[in-house]
């Protein structure tokens, strides 16, 4: 490696060896999520989905395959991801793919019935139905359809920082007993009306009234046996005013809101039918992952001062691989950033595999092309055109 003035200069072996280093990170990290099997024999759950342009092109049937598949059986395919998505079965191999072979299951059916679709699979989202720019766009997600909305598209305009959750407006129109909880966007539009109005304290929809005060009333209910939040609050607004106009916004949620959904039984059988359990089912999950990340950080704070459990600092138990490297007190950035990554939920390391993917099999490509033109050195010059070129394939999803 040579430096001229201020710039770092990069020999082709220098980068070759650096690329070399990024592989091996990146058979690390597959351990780590173990990608190297298809996840179709779990049936149908919650994963990092992908679409694949060369088997599935615009026009043919909708399919959605695991990282998995897109690492192993789509390496050299034009991939896009779909983030993560729930109830969902790979579809790599099955009936709509004409001319390939799942090569880590051959043993799948003809259909995965209970798949579901949308232009998400063919790189469309919004209600524009228009590709992703990743460099320009911000996205929201609907908790419920799981598509995905410009944030300019979005109805009222309300500060990305003051919510956690979106239902967008034609979701609420199927699950309108949600309007019964307090929403962001209830709240915002109840304080709009009383700064535009001298009588302030006067200005809060009675259904907004009605719905605080029977969460209030009820905030120990709700569980199995016990007294029915959602109908205590259907009590309090006689007017119907709580769900007026429903369809004609997009609605917003706060940290924790979740919590407040009614339990009883009653209310778990209207979840059922509205195919709505993932509402309380993730929160679930969420609270136990959350749990489960403060006792891990307590117990690396633990061990870093009094290491319990371990001789010569190597970890109690058969811990291997990244979990090994991850699970003792990081002295690099790169195992910081290992350890960073192990301790977020499944389908996010999946994601953050699929984008190191993604980046390495284009800087893969584009070294083979310089190669081939005689390039021996790599200059800043060079990775601001590979960059340049990987923003503008991104946004031109064709």
């Amino acid at each position: 490696m040579a430096a001229t003035g201020d710039d770092e200069v990069l020999t082709m072996e220098d980068v070759i060896k650096r690329q070399q280093k990024l592989e091996h990170d990146m058979a690390m990290v597959e351990q780590l999520v173990e990608t190297k099997e298809c996840s179709y024999s779990q049936g149908y759950v919650k994963q990092a989905l992908f679409a694949c342009r060369n088997c599935t092109p615009a026009g043919s049937e909708p399919a959605g395959i695991c990282l998995a598949c897109s690492l192993k059986c789509h390496l050299d395919h034009d991939v896009y991801e779909l983030y993560d998505k729930r109830h969902f079965r790979c579809d790599c191999g099955n009936s709509k793919f004409k001319n390939s072979i799942c090569q880590l299951n051959n043993d799948k059916e003809y259909t995965n019935e209970e798949n579901k679709y949308s232009h998400n699979f063919f790189g469309k989202y919004c209600w524009c139905d228009s590709e992703y720019d990743t460099q320009n766009d911000v996205m929201l997600k609907c908790i419920h359809c799981e598509d995905w909305f410009h944030d300019h598209h979005l109805q009222p305009r309300i500060p990305l920082d003051s919510f956690q959750e979106l239902l967008c407006k034609q979701c609420i129109v199927k699950l309108p007993f949600l309007l019964y909880y307090p929403h962001v966007t209830q709240q915002t539009l109840a304080a709009s009306a009383a700064a535009s109005s001298s009588e302030i304290g006067s200005n809060q929809p009675e259904s907004s009234q009605a719905v605080s005060s029977a969460t209030t009333a009820t905030s120990s209910t709700g569980a199995e046996g016990s007294q029915c939040r959602l109908l205590a609050a259907k009590s309090l607004d006689s007017a119907g005013s709580t769900i007026a106009g429903i369809g004609s916004q997009d609605v917003f949620w706060a940290t924790g809101w979740r919590s407040s959904l009614c339990r009883c039984e009653s209310c778990l059988d209207m979840y059922r039918t509205h195919q709505a359990t993932h509402l309380i089912e993730e929160e679930e999950t969420n609270a136990e992952e959350d749990e489960e990340t403060d006792n891990e950080h307590e117990d690396s704070q633990t061990s870093a001062q009094d290491p319990v459990g371990t001789s010569e600092g190597t970890p109690a138990g058969p811990v291997t691989g990244v979990a090994a490297a991850a699970s003792v007190q990081p002295t690099s950035l790169h195992d910081m950033g290992l350890q960073a990554l192990r301790s977020l939920p499944i389908v996010a390391q999946q994601n953050y595999a699929a984008e190191f993917r993604d980046l390495s099999s284009n800087l893969n490509r584009y070294l083979a092309e310089l190669q081939q033109n005689g390039v021996s050195v790599i200059t800043k010059e060079h990775i601001a055109e590979f960059m340049s070129d990987l923003s503008a394939k991104r946004r031109k999803l064709q």
